[in-house]
């Protein structure tokens, strides 16, 4: 899917996405994710506008998992998050 956007998403599928980027920022399996979190409110973006970046990238990393048949990259996803700050 090119240019991906959150929007284009059913409401379930992006709740289900920002339910699990909620459970990330709340982990401590995933503290880049808070990390990261923390960042961007400190530079000013709403929640609601962190959520949906973060779940915008959660969701490329699960496109290329289904698509090519690979486990979930989580270097390439702490790379797309780090690119948000």
């Amino acid at each position: 899917m090119d240019n991906f956007e959150l929007e284009d998403l059913t409401e379930d599928i992006k709740d289900d996405l920002i339910r699990a980027v909620k459970q990330q920022i709340n982990s401590e399996e995933t503290l880049y994710v808070r990390t990261i979190y923390n960042e961007l409110i400190k530079k000013g973006y709403s929640e609601e506008d962190i959520l949906d970046k973060i779940a915008e990238q959660l969701q490329e990393i699960i496109e290329k998992m289904v698509d090519k048949d690979v486990e979930f990259d989580e270097e390439g996803y702490k790379e797309k998050l780090t690119s948000l700050i």
